[in-house]
């Protein structure tokens, strides 16, 4: 019951910590999205200030054409005439220079917001990379053991659920495997915690080595190991048993020029109809029982 208890208690860890790094990122992915708004809202002012601009240039110049066209109605004096619409020119054409400085002037701001904007949605870009990796790393470290580094409890369940749900869709043979190993405290109790860690690395080492990649193999914890075997059959996973029996037998390790020999016991079953991952899993973990009771260094089916 403590195991569930502990379990529940890092699946909570390991959510909270996961839901505070997708705060921090929503936060930071507002706040720039924020700035880009207003980059563009200032973009969109510019541009309603030229056109602005533009119609006012066009105004005056329909008022002074206007003016030319009424005064030349009425003129008498071809001079005066002259003068009038020399007048009207120089006027629109002082018009037409204080807009086109004043279209400059807003071009150039325009285009100074521009880049600030390509800037910001660089940084945004570059920050998002960043904040994305930290969020894989976290996610990455929280489904694995930091003893053994193969995948730990957490990734088990998780896959369990996936392999689970595949299994009852497609109807494809799953096996599940419980690896113990044997006379572990006395390892503890005769070399040390140290031996005992160095052993759990061996065997981890060892069992990632011979599974597939489909595959999954996780510390359940203490010195147990489970298994998932997708697409495996009971007898497939008997051979794959025996074949991790012997590699681990014959790999003894040397700690403090003493030589220490590991073996293990297994544990098997397969998915059947009507199964739950828990109907398995305890099957599996009494074929472990009766591995352990029968001498050790063995795998039953159950």
């Amino acid at each position: 019951m403590s195991g569930i208890s502990n379990l529940v208690h890092d699946i909570r860890g390991v959510v909270n910590r996961e839901r505070k790094e997708l705060e921090d990122f929503l936060e930071q992915l507002m706040n720039r999205l924020y700035l880009i708004d207003g980059a563009i809202e200032e973009s969109n002012e510019s541009n309603r200030t030229i056109h602005e601009c533009h119609h006012r240039l066009e105004e005056d110049i329909e008022e002074q054409a206007c003016n030319i066209e009424s005064q030349a109605r009425v003129a008498t004096d071809l001079g005066q005439l002259k003068l009038l619409v020399q007048d009207r020119v120089d006027t629109i054409r002082s018009h037409m220079e204080a807009y086109r400085s004043q279209e400059e002037e807003l071009i150039q701001a325009a285009e100074e917001k521009t880049e600030q904007l390509v800037q910001r949605l660089n940084e945004l870009e570059a920050e998002t990379e960043e904040l994305r990796q930290k969020v894989s790393t976290h996610s990455l470290q929280a489904f694995t053991d930091t003893l053994t580094g193969i995948p730990n409890r957490y990734a088990y369940e998780e896959r369990l659920n996936q392999e689970y749900s595949r299994w009852k869709r497609y109807h494809q043979p799953l096996s599940l495997m419980i690896v113990d190993i044997d006379n572990f405290k006395h390892i503890n109790d005769k070399y040390g915690h140290r031996a005992g860690d160095k052993a759990l690395r061996i065997i981890a080492n060892q069992l990632q080595k011979m599974i597939r990649e489909t595959d999954l193999i996780a510390r359940y914890g203490g010195d147990e190991f489970v298994l998932l075997l997708p697409e495996t059959t009971s007898k497939g996973a008997m051979r794959i048993a025996e074949k991790l029996l012997d590699a681990i037998e014959n790999h003894a390790f040397h700690f403090r020029k003493k030589k220490v020999t590991i073996t293990i016991s297994c544990g098997i079953s397969d998915f059947r109809e009507g199964d739950s991952p828990a109907d398995v899993f305890e099957r599996a973990d009494q074929a472990l029982y009766r591995s352990k009771h029968r001498g050790r260094n063995q795998s039953h089916y159950g």
